[in-house]
């Protein structure tokens, strides 16, 4: 009976700790599941909540899109279609011919075309020229309203002549002249279609407007020739074994010299380009005089340079020759100038009444040496203009205040010291100089008192009549 009891507690000991260890494993699987369960939550709530984030930046992202597809024809419309890039090709010929280049080729350059939107077009170009031809070849590239890159380039030097000039040696050079063509099916799938795009695009529109603006614009620059620098490829020494003629000067002396003609030709330069700026048509005549006189003085110079030879020291003989190639340029801008009617050598009616009502108030005013410098100023156009009637009355007038101008300095010049007067019933006399004079007698030859007054007197002069204040 005992051994049955122990039996009996012993299985409900073990089915006890069974049914514990059973019950611990469940609960046990049961946390790990809602554990997994928990995690699952939270992952697809982050999803949920990274959906929404990227949902709200939807309407930004197709703000941006609507916008861009606004401007870009604005943004493509600096690279070239075919047609422009054929007609690039057209211009090359005319641009070397602008600029003194020789074309000698050019060949596509087999790069590829690029499978994107953006296709390259290349062009390998070989040409002969100046640096300075090639420069201004080169800015002719740059300032295309239409986007061209010149990526790769090389210059073979050339080789001038012994004694010859440095500047205009011809090197030789191939140039790649790079650009893009635009093809907007390439490169890119379907559009997205955007719901109310239309309705979106009008609510865009100040957005749309702003972003126009950061288009980058063509910047385009004027070469102007070499202006007093050197070609870098060309060494300027002279080669001893080189004959040079005896220099008579020293290499100071010529530099004296030829600075005095660079300050001259940029002083008329500068005249000229006030001339075309100016309105006024008694600055307007002042400045046909300067430039004529300048023209006049500058080729004085040059001539008495070559004449001379004067710039023996070959880097200063090559910036005298530029600047007697931008002399006789300045010659030309100024020749045409005139034959385009800006600077017809005759005046007009308009001119002449200006010129004598200003001359008039200057005579008035006293200021004698202007009228004078006036008149030497226009003094050939003058006597051009007296050949028609209706305007020689002008321009015998505007002689004449000269003349009085010339006669009154001249008066002014004079020492005529009034030490004492006498008005009296039968006349007036003065004492001038120490000496007695009547009205109507001569003082000294050209020189008669015409009029005497207690607070002037009045003289007649060369048959000027000027009045002397006391």
């Amino acid at each position: 009976m005992a051994l049955d009891q122990k039996k009996t507690l012993l299985l409900i000991g073990a089915g006890t700790l069974l049914a514990c260890g059973a019950l611990g494993y469940l609960t046990y699987s049961a946390k790990e599941q809602i554990e997994l369960c928990t995690r699952e939550i939270e992952g697809e709530s982050k999803k949920v909540t990274d959906a929404r984030t990227k949902i709200a930046k939807i309407r930004g992202l197709e703000d941006d899109v609507i916008v861009l597809r606004q401007n870009v024809e604005e943004y493509v419309k600096i690279l070239p279609d075919e047609r422009m890039v054929t007609e690039f090709l057209d211009s090359l010929s005319n641009t070397a011919a602008e600029t003194g280049i020789r074309v000698k080729g050019y060949n596509p350059n087999p790069g590829g075309a690029g499978k994107g939107a953006f296709e390259p077009v290349s062009y390998q170009l070989r040409v002969e020229g100046t640096l300075w031809q090639l420069m201004s070849f080169l800015n002719r590239v740059e300032s295309r309203r239409r986007f061209m890159i010149v990526p790769r380039i090389s210059i073979k030097p050339g080789k001038g002549a012994p004694g010859g000039d440095i500047e205009d040696v011809v090197h030789e050079a191939q140039l790649l002249v790079q650009t893009y063509r635009y093809n907007p099916r390439k490169g890119s799938s379907e559009a997205t279609r955007i719901q109310n795009e239309d309705r979106r695009v009008q609510e865009l529109q100040e957005r749309i407007a702003l972003n126009r603006k950061d288009i980058i614009p063509p910047t385009p620059y004027a070469f102007t020739g070499a202006r007093n620098r050197r070609d870098p490829f060309i060494d300027p020494r002279i080669p001893v074994d080189t004959e040079q003629p005896f220099a008579a000067r020293g290499i100071d002396e010529q530099r004296s010299i030829f600075e005095g003609i660079h300050a001259k030709l940029t002083e008329v330069e500068a005249a000229y380009e006030r001339r075309l700026e100016a309105t006024a048509m008694i600055e307007r005549l002042d400045l046909h005089h300067r430039i004529s006189s300048g023209i006049a003085e500058v080729d004085k110079m040059i001539h008495d340079a070559e004449a001379e030879n004067v710039f023996t020291y070959l880097p200063l003989r090559s910036k005298f020759n530029r600047e007697v190639k931008l002399f006789e340029d300045l010659k030309l801008r100024f020749d045409k100038l005139k034959g385009e009617g800006e600077l017809d050598f005759t005046l007009t009616m308009k001119e002449l009444k200006v010129l004598l009502d200003h001359m008039q108030k200057l005579l008035q005013s006293g200021d004698l040496d202007a009228v004078i410098e006036r008149n030497t100023k226009v003094k050939d156009r003058l006597a051009a203009t007296a050949k028609d009637p209706k305007r020689r009355p002008y321009v015998t007038e505007i002689q004449r205040l000269a003349s009085k101008a010339v006669v009154a300095k001249e008066f002014r010049a004079k020492t005529l010291d009034v030490s004492g007067v006498a008005i009296m019933p039968t006349g007036a006399a003065a004492i001038i100089n120490g000496q007695a004079v009547a009205e109507g007698e001569l003082l000294e030859d050209d020189l008669v008192v015409h009029l005497i007054k207690q607070d002037s007197i009045e003289f007649i002069y060369k048959n000027v009549v000027i009045v002397k204040k006391r």
